[in-house]
């Protein structure tokens, strides 16, 4: 069709047609706007063409998808591997193994005809009773087959009520956790005769490995799930003062590889083990590879500053950590915990924060060198710690890897100052810790300057500490930067060095750090 107007002289400008000019257009454009539409129906036509062969080419396609083809044995084991690792999973669409189920119905299949998927299950019981949702859970563990169990249950606030009105919804489940005893290989409960938990104390499995348990010490007496033979990982979180009743907690000790005491009432000073009973423990866990233990100071004035006549020989123990609940503790309980023990398998050692009320410094590090000389990390604090020990110990480290500090600007006591001149190596010597890789110092004083870190920091890698890689300074108060100009010859070395401050106008936490990335 001609594209030639008869108004062509008169397109894009302003003239205005008459109106016998006008009729002329609209009858010109006629034929034109039926063109376009006949054009419009041909590319709508071509476009639905199109778009039927790119369904037909991705239907074929698809057929070709590596997912597809994955053997079955593979896809499962990337199901398996879609749980969560740090807990328990949980009844959610949004997690596996739920959401597995929504992708396809062979994925579906797939996922309902793994047991080890539905092997591990949180249950919130007051959520469930609330919503009387019994039928689910017992569902989804009968999906896990024979399987060994992994459970996590919390009990229910108002279980008194559910007891009396609802108990056709709730003993069904009761009833089926009893009946599955048998195959729990971790168990985590936070337990209360108050909500319904007491029910489950006569549960008892052969293969129990892992057990967290939160409840007062009455009540975990009773449980018979903590006589396993099989039971290696304990962590127990116990109200009150422990002293009176923790030996008589059924377990077998002697079997024990991973054992925690908390005392989750941290508001009474007496909460916790104290240092003669923390020993009493550790005596009896003769595998003991980790121990994680809440001290008190009950009898902090009254504890023997002489060792042992045979301290206690841990020879599998790697990871000691002695708490307080976030509170200090007395110098004299630290110092009688390691003047009784020798372990020669010692990775870790975290003691507590030192309470500082006491006159007098006290050399509490004993002889931990002598006695664990394969410590790579250790956390201390310098409070009330004797400058001698704290000389007699850190040269002595020589697999140390790891160390922080807490740091206590008091006369008299071992300081950061003491401490940096221990690790620096003398010109021409070999470092004290050769193989020391990171050093966190927190709430160090204003006595050490900005120029005395730069200066340790260059000494120990001029001094062949190799692998020291980080240093992080957390000051008291403001201090002024360091130069990027420093920072930046540190960091071409492969050391990072954080400078943290505290204004004290404002109270306002500041970090100059500069980072170097191999």
């Amino acid at each position: 069709m001609t594209m030639e107007s008869p108004f062509t002289q008169h397109l894009h400008t302003n003239y205005v047609p008459s109106e016998t000019e006008a009729k002329a257009i609209k009858a010109h454009l006629v034929p034109h706007a039926s063109e376009a539409s006949r054009l419009q129906a041909l590319i709508e036509d071509l476009c639905a063409q199109r778009q039927r062969e790119l369904d037909y080419i991705a239907a074929h396609e698809a057929l070709l998808s590596p997912a597809r083809r994955l053997p079955q044995d593979v896809l499962q084991e990337m199901f398996l591997a879609c749980l969560p690792t740090t807990r328990d999973a949980v009844m959610s669409a949004r997690e596996a193994p739920l959401l597995l189920c929504r992708i396809c119905s062979a994925w579906r299949a797939i996922a309902l005809s793994i047991p080890a998927l539905w092997a591990s299950l949180h249950m919130p019981l007051q959520h469930i009773f609330e919503r009387t949702f019994t039928g689910p859970p017992i569902m989804w563990l009968e999906r896990s087959g024979r399987c060994p169990l992994s459970l996590s249950l919390v009990g229910a606030r108002t279980m008194e009520h559910f007891e009396t009105y609802e108990s056709e919804f709730i003993d069904p489940l009761f009833y089926y956790l009893e009946g599955c005893a048998h195959r729990l290989q971790s168990i985590t409960m936070d337990y209360s005769s108050t909500d319904g938990m007491l029910r489950l104390k006569d549960m008892y499995s052969p293969i129990l490995v892992t057990a967290k348990i939160q409840a007062v010490l009455d009540e975990i007496m009773e449980m018979k799930l903590l006589t396993s033979p099989s039971l290696r990982r304990v962590h127990l979180r116990i109200s009150g003062y422990l002293d009176n009743g923790i030996a008589g907690v059924p377990l077998r000790w002697g079997c024990l590889t991973h054992l925690i005491i908390h005392a989750f009432v941290d508001r009474y000073p007496q909460s916790g083990l104290s240092p003669k009973m923390a020993l009493d423990i550790l005596a009896r866990c003769s595998r003991l590879i980790s121990f994680t233990v809440d001290t008190n100071n009950s009898s902090e004035q009254t504890l023997s500053h002489s060792s042992a006549e045979s301290p206690l020989i841990l020879r599998c123990l790697r990871e000691l950590i002695l708490c307080r609940c976030n509170s200090p503790l007395g110098p004299n309980s630290i110092s009688h915990i390691l003047r009784n023990l020798i372990m020669p398998e010692l990775r870790t050692i975290q003691l507590p924060r030192t309470e500082t009320s006491q006159r007098g410094t006290f050399p509490f590090l004993c002889d931990l060198a002598g006695r664990s000389p394969l410590v790579e990390e250790l956390h201390i604090d310098l409070a009330r710690l004797a400058p001698a020990s704290l000389a007699d110990t850190i040269p002595m480290l020589h697999s140390l890897k790891r160390l922080y500090v807490l740091a206590y600007e008091t006369p008299g006591f071992a300081n950061v100052d003491q401490l940096l001149a221990l690790l620096v190596p003398e010109p021409g010597g070999a470092p004290p810790c050769p193989l020391l890789g990171e050093l966190q110092i927190t709430d160090c004083p204003l006595t050490t300057i900005t120029g005395d870190i730069t200066t340790f920091a260059t000494r120990m890698l001029d001094g062949g500490c190799n692998g020291f890689t980080r240093l992080d300074i957390n000051f008291t108060l403001w201090m002024p930067p360091i130069e990027a100009e420093v920072y930046a010859g540190l960091a071409s070395r492969g050391l990072i060095l954080s400078n943290i401050t505290f204004s004290s106008a404002w109270g306002q936490r500041i970090s100059y750090v500069f980072l170097v990335v191999h």
